[in-house]
């Protein structure tokens, strides 16, 4: 037991390269005190950190101490000083600190004790330190150690032997913990509660301690309230805070002016001599009174501590002493009311954390606190939290209805901005406007003269002033920059602008205009009131009403008659205007120029800006810096079209936490303040009628936490709040020692998929899209767009999404996919055919779209592709025996080249010659068989002759540009197409697919060209893969598929080579030349590389050349 004058100290008996600990430690201590100040433990290390804990107004702090002498103090605001049994622990982890006082944590990671040496390897002091280090500030300990422990090596408290330390004490120390009857506290927990007993003698001395936060007037502390009628006394009282003594039946009033009722221990000594002096001493203050005669009269006044008359004393007393002899309060001729024994429950809220924010200053109240807000600073309310100026006259009617019109004072980019506050009158007939004026608000003329002619030749400068409620007192001058920010934070604003003429030019668009206006950021504004910005029109212009409908204005007439442009500026990008440059073409006898500029008058709160997406429920956006601008609010904007997810959230050290989460019909609020104790939960739930909260429209959510007070708040919905009657210090956030998360949390809960915007934490406007261009953070995208902002559906088809997936609608195009990004073709089995019906198709010669063509890859020998049966044509394209058979009206030819072997092949017919081109080469010309058009035409993919086993692939399927393909598998299905499947069979079918071969890789995602319920694409601001994967296995990746791409390259290259080496291209032989015979004579049995033809040149009697470049008869090898 430490008794406030002795104390102990332990040194180590371990050398410092032997030494058990380490940079990490813990130390635990068990206290039982009602001291509310005292040195419990200070421990000095060899590189001279420290490590100190100790009592401060009744609340623990503990400092760490760098070797260069810097200290970082952390209070934890646990009721400590109630007489009972408490366990403290001190953690040094690395750079962080802990202190925790049983499940109540503190934990701050701001501190750096250095890379060498440990504070724990030296001296520990515990109860006080030595005189040379003890300070006013730092008293020593009175109460009970009931044990400490040193990384779980527990220091012994008597003269038990030890292995690592040497124990000294200095002092009389008491070895056990038995409570001293002096320093048991008793509690005056009501203004009833009283101790009653009497003085020895005439002359009499007490003393005691007490402590108390009750503040008001007029509290009895201690009486003599049975003194006879005509002998006066005395009643020493507590009026607002101050000790006063007042003397019974005259005016004499004594005040200490020291504060009593900060909750911590003051020492009162009265005494009373033979003499009539009355002396009192507070806190070592003494006043050296006179006793009014006659109170010797009494042999034993009867002293009164607490209620006598009126309204008693409520707190805490302890060690009372009569003529420096300890009362025994528990004795029988002692009487007691209401009092409650060895407990102490006063604590003061102004400690150890001030709740008063922005230089106010904390003032005890009865069981309560009062904040006195700095008149230096522009803030208000309970805590001193509350901006006092407005953004705008809408948000000042909104903050409280019951205002009136009036001027006030508003500053729209709030205390972070660089404008002063400046004073509008708010109309609460308008509540919503704010108006400014300026000194052109009155219709003026300029004066037709000589130096007035040529483009912008005056200029009217606008000073603006405000608006007041007397017509006759101009405001006060406002700035451009005052009011940008005002058109900034307003959902809209406008300002009327005309002008009237007669003969004179105002925007002479397309020419050189002869009068603009100047926007707030000087630019130069071609456009007039009405026009959209930069359209260098008037509103005439837009609707194509002017004078002279060739013109863009009325006035650019040059009419000699009069006529307006006017209308109303509503851009507020470059609102207000700054100057108006005016002049004339010419003068004329009758020409005229008049203008008139309006006031600005901005509306409404603006919609969001600062926005990002959070496109992934797995990351969100990282905000470390948010703790120094935290006070009491957070507020933002969000909207979602998903269910749920976790909007926002913080996770502290010391098991401080808040989560928001938002659902379809909820948004939730759970916190804990770091006691692991029950979390805390707040939910505001939809109306019955009301909007949903993923109804992809912005909804405002705001937060609070204030001392002992969590508010929740969405829109205009009522909040939901917790208050706390009690804990005004544990029940809030004092140390922020993580990063805030937009859209994820650390708590494993799924994050949220959507938009959020302004986020403001205490009018401190946050750059979310600057912060989510920041190095690290993913799945982010600046502005608020769904997954269709990147544009992922090829050629220019529908996408839809929301914000992590999109899905195409490939529907009425030629492509199919997910991202359309792959020609739509069909693949035909068995007897399965489209057939395609039209009156007439018409051909336009020699235009390539105009020709027949499709593409198609199949492994079948013998299958029909393609017929074409019109009254005036017959076609057809079949394989037989693997090789292409090309029939017009009953001529047909057979290309001897394999084209079953699974390898795409693209055929052309133009109708301008009947030619037949087999990727990109024309094989076939049949001059007698041209055809324009085709009358009556069935066309038909697929044969129903075609064997169950055969199947095909084709696609790009154009007669004269109709699509046949897309007519029969897209959305709008025409009535002239069939595809036909054999019921009767069952493998017999015909179904969109993507036609690929043996030389293409399959496409690795397929998707229907209808739209899907479901999503069939995903989207973020990085690709996939980068989402996932380091940076350095990507590049890695990038260099391994050059390498396998130049080997692949390089090896095409040479079995090119290899293939054609000797061979002629046939297209260099005049097509017209060349007679065509039958083929099969002198195919080249296992040749499959190019096409064999058989040919004879007219013109040239030379041999061709074989397979090999060997000369030989009539045949040459493509």
């Amino acid at each position: 037991f430490f008794d406030g004058q002795n104390y102990i100290e332990y040194v180590s008996q371990v050398t410092p390269t032997t030494s058990p600990y380490s940079s990490n430690h813990t130390v635990r201590v068990w206290l039982t005190t009602s001291s509310t100040e005292g040195l419990i433990l200070h421990a000095i290390g060899r590189d001279r950190s420290a490590i100190t804990l100790q009592l401060w107004k009744g609340f623990l702090q503990c400092g760490f101490t760098t070797p260069d002498g810097r200290t970082k103090w952390l209070s934890n605001s646990a009721k400590v000083t109630d007489n009972k049994l408490h366990s403290l622990t001190i953690r040094k982890l690395g750079h962080i600190g802990y202190l925790s006082v049983g499940t109540t944590s503190t934990a701050d990671a701001n501190f750096t004790m250095g890379h060498n040496g440990s504070p724990l390897d030296n001296i520990i002091y515990t109860g006080g330190v030595p005189s040379a280090l003890t300070s006013p500030q730092r008293p020593h300990l009175i109460g009970c150690i009931n044990k400490i422990e040193i990384d779980q090596y527990t220091l012994p408290t008597g003269n038990a032997a030890m292995k690592f330390w040497s124990r000294r004490t200095i002092g009389n120390t008491t070895i056990s913990c038995a409570r001293s009857t002096r320093y048991i506290p008793y509690a005056f927990p009501n203004t009833t509660s009283s101790i009653t007993f009497n003085a020895p003698s005439t002359a009499f001395s007490i003393s005691f301690s007490f402590r108390t936060v009750h503040y008001n007037f007029g509290i009895e502390l201690l009486s003599l309230p049975q003194l006879p009628a005509q002998l006066n006394s005395f009643i020493v009282m507590i009026d607002f805070g101050k000790l006063s003594v007042k003397f019974i039946g005259t005016q004499q009033v004594h005040y200490f002016q020291n504060t009593v009722t900060d909750g911590v221990w003051h020492h009162l000594t009265i005494s009373v001599d033979n003499n009539d002096r009355f002396t009192t001493v507070l806190d070592g203050i003494s006043k050296s009174l006179d006793y009014l005669s006659g109170s010797d009269n009494i042999p034993r006044p009867t002293i009164v501590i607490g209620h006598a008359s009126g309204t008693g004393f409520n707190g805490c007393l302890r060690d009372v002493k009569m003529n420096q002899f300890p009362v025994n309060l528990d004795a029988n001729n002692v009487s007691k009311t209401l009092i409650s024994k060895n407990e102490c429950l006063t604590s003061n809220p102004c400690y150890p954390v001030s709740p008063c924010f922005n230089g106010g200053v904390c003032h005890m109240r009865t069981n309560t606190f009062e904040c006195i807000c700095n008149r230096s600073k522009p803030y208000q309310g309970g805590y001193c939290h509350l901006y006092q100026y407005a953004k705008s006259c809408h948000d000042k009617f909104q903050s409280d209805p019951r205002n009136i019109s009036n001027n006030y004072e508003i500053d729209p980019d709030g205390p972070y901005g660089a404008n002063v506050p400046f004073t509008v009158y708010c109309n609460g007939i308008s509540p919503s406007q704010t108006v400014a004026t300026h000194n052109h608000t009155l219709q003026q003329t300029l004066t037709p003269i000589a130096k007035n002619v040529g483009p912008g030749k005056v200029i009217m400068r606008l000073a603006y002033r405000a608006t007041t409620n007397n017509i006759n007192q101009r405001g006060n001058a406002i700035s451009i920059s005052q009011l940008s920010a005002l058109t900034s934070v307003s959902d809209r604003c406008n300002q009327d602008l005309s002008f009237s003429c007669r003969r004179a030019l105002l925007l002479n668009s397309p020419g050189q205009p002869y009068i603009w206006w100047t926007s707030q950021d000087g630019r130069r504004m071609t456009n007039w009131a009405g026009a959209p910005s930069n359209t260098s029109k008037c509103a005439c212009g837009v609707s194509k009403s002017c004078y002279n409908t060739t013109k863009s204005c009325n006035c650019d007439a040059f009419a000699d008659v009069l006529l307006v442009d006017q209308g109303a500026l509503s851009d507020k990008r470059y609102l207000p205007i700054k100057e108006l440059h005016l002049g004339f073409s010419q003068i004329t006898n009758s020409t005229f120029a008049g203008y008139n500029i309006g006031n600005l008058v901005c509306s409404g709160p603006a919609q969001p800006k600062n926005i990002i997406t959070l496109a992934s429920n797995l990351y969100g956006l990282h905000i470390k810096d948010w703790g120094e601008y935290f006070k009491t609010t957070i507020s933002l904007y969000f909207k979602t079209k998903m269910s749920g997810g976790t909007l926002l959230s913080y996770k502290g050290l010391s098991f401080d936490y808040f989560t928001v989460t938002v659902s379809a019909d909820q948004v939730e609020l759970q916190y804990n303040y770091g006691l692991t104790v029950t979390d805390s939960k707040l939910t505001i739930r939809r109306p019955s009628q009301g909007q949903l909260f993923n109804d992809n429209q912005w909804h405002l959510l705001k937060i609070q936490f204030f001392p002992g007070i969590a508010i929740l708040q969405v829109d205009r919905l009522p909040d939901q709040r917790h208050i706390y009657s009690h804990g005004i210090q544990t029940h809030r956030y004092t140390i922020i020692n993580g990063p805030l998360i937009l859209g994820s949390n650390l708590i494993g809960r799924t994050g949220f998929i959507g938009c959020v915007g302004d986020l403001v934490i205490d009018y401190k406007m946050f750059d979310l899209p600057k912060l989510a261009a920041m190095p690290g953070q993913k799945g982010l995208r600046t502005s608020c767009a769904d997954a269709c902002y990147n544009q992922p559906c090829k050629h220019n088809t529908p996408c839809t999404g929301d914000f992590t997936s999109f899905t195409c609608n490939c529907s009425r195009s030629s492509y199919t996919g997910t991202t359309c990004n792959f020609v739509k073709g069909g693949s035909f089995v068995g007897d399965g055919y489209i057939q395609y019906t039209a009156s007439s198709i018409n051909f336009i010669r020699h235009q390539q779209s105009n020709n027949i063509m499709f593409s198609f890859v199949t492994s079948s020998s013998d299958i029909t592709l393609m017929t074409v049966n019109a009254s005036n044509l017959f076609l057809s394209i079949t394989l037989r025996n693997g090789q292409i058979v090309y029939t017009i009206n009953g001529a047909a030819v057979q290309l001897r080249s394999i084209v079953n072997e699974g390898i795409k092949h693209n055929i052309t017919i133009a109708p301008s010659n009947g030619s037949l081109t087999v990727d990109g080469v024309v094989l076939y010309t049949s001059e007698g068989n041209t055809f324009s058009s085709l009358q009556n035409a069935i066309i038909r993919l697929g044969n129903i002759n075609n064997k169950p086993t055969d199947s095909f692939c084709m696609d790009n399927v154009s007669f004269a540009s109709i699509r046949i393909l897309d007519a029969a598998f897209n959305v709008d299905k025409l009535s002239n197409v069939i595809v036909y499947s054999n019921s009767k069979n069952p493998s017999s079918r015909v179904y969109e697919n993507v036609c690929y071969d043996k030389l293409t890789r399959p496409p690795s995602s397929y998707g229907p060209s209808f739209a899907s319920p479901r999503p069939t694409g995903s989207t973020s601001a990085f690709p996939p893969a980068a989402q996932m994967i380091h940076p350095g296995i990507i590049a890695a990746i990038v260099v391994v598929t050059a390498i396998i791409v130049g080997l692949i390259v390089t090896y095409l290259i040479l079995r090119y080579k290899w293939r054609y080496t000797g061979k002629h291209n046939i297209a260099e032989i005049d097509p017209s030349n060349i007679n065509i015979y039958d083929t099969d004579d002198h195919y080249k049995n296992g040749d499959t590389n190019g096409y064999d033809l058989t040919v004879t040149n007219k013109n040239d009697s030379r041999s061709s050349l074989d397979t090999n470049g060997i000369p030989s008869k009539h045949e040459m090898h493509v």
